[in-house]
């Protein structure tokens, strides 16, 4: 009978591996946030800066890791072989329009991308006016902000559908599969579940909608750098939209508060 610890330290980072791999960051997740919440880091600025910390690590470190090592490589879109290429074909392939195919795929992504943004443009509009606890300016985040929390994620998720794709080619089952096992911790994250009746209750219905954003995304243009801007885009428009309307809307409801 192999010994299971011999098959983990093994140097290959095989199918198996990576997908015990995932799930032991699922399980982290899970305990992490509980233990969180227990602790009541979120209420202190160091404990938001050590929790950030420690998710950057999670979501950006372990995928970066793996690259390094040379798994999941062409699933997120590195560039397999630097011989014979000078700066401009290794720029235009890092971009993944080294190709023709790669320009439409490109060219459908940012379609995809931008209509996406319609919608959620639309859905924040009506989540500002009929949510029960209406979000305020802090829904707004700035673009470097925005940017550094799409790359983070991004890095993750497309970590997530890499494993998935080492099981099925088909892509929308990849996607699937990536959207739910990018979603599998959050139920079990207390903090999610009391932010939902907070002003702050935004944000934990953005990261729901941003994720199946993304997994509709993907299906056009599994191009990390082009997740990463619209990611950036979602969240930078669609919090300065909540912000916009539903502070006034607050407002607003709270007058006859103040006027008893």
């Amino acid at each position: 009978m192999p010994n299971p610890l011999l098959w983990a330290m093994e140097p290959d980072l095989s199918r198996e591996k990576l997908t015990l791999l995932v799930f032991c960051m699922v399980g982290m997740q899970i305990v992490a946030a509980n233990l969180a919440w227990r602790l009541g880091l979120r209420r202190t600025l160091a404990g938001r800066g050590l929790i950030w910390l420690a998710r950057t690590c999670v979501y950006a470190g372990i995928p970066i890791a793996v690259l390094w090592r040379g798994a999941l490589v062409t699933s997120v879109g590195v560039p397999t072989t630097y011989v014979e290429q000078g700066p401009l074909e290794l720029a235009l392939q890092l971009l993944g329009i080294g190709e023709p195919e790669g320009l439409l795929s490109v060219g459908r992504g940012v379609t995809v991308g931008v209509g996406l943004l319609a919608l959620q443009i639309g859905l924040w509009v009506w989540y500002a006016r009929t949510a029960p606890v209406s979000p305020d300016a802090s829904a707004a985040l700035s673009w470097w902000a925005a940017l550094g929390e799409a790359f983070v994620v991004q890095l993750y998720w497309a970590f997530l559908r890499g494993v998935a794709g080492l099981y099925t080619a088909e892509g929308v089952y990849v996607a699937l599969a990536g959207f739910a096992l990018a979603v599998l911790a959050w139920p079990f994250d207390p903090w999610r579940r009391d932010e939902l009746a907070t002003p702050r209750g935004y944000r934990v219905v953005q990261d729901y909608i941003v994720v199946l954003c993304t997994a509709v995304l993907v299906l056009s243009a599994d191009i990390l750098w082009l997740l990463i801007v619209a990611q950036a885009l979602w969240l930078w428009v669609g919090g300065r939209v909540v912000a916009r309307l539903g502070a006034p809307e607050r407002a607003t409801r709270a007058e006859p508060l103040i006027e008893s």
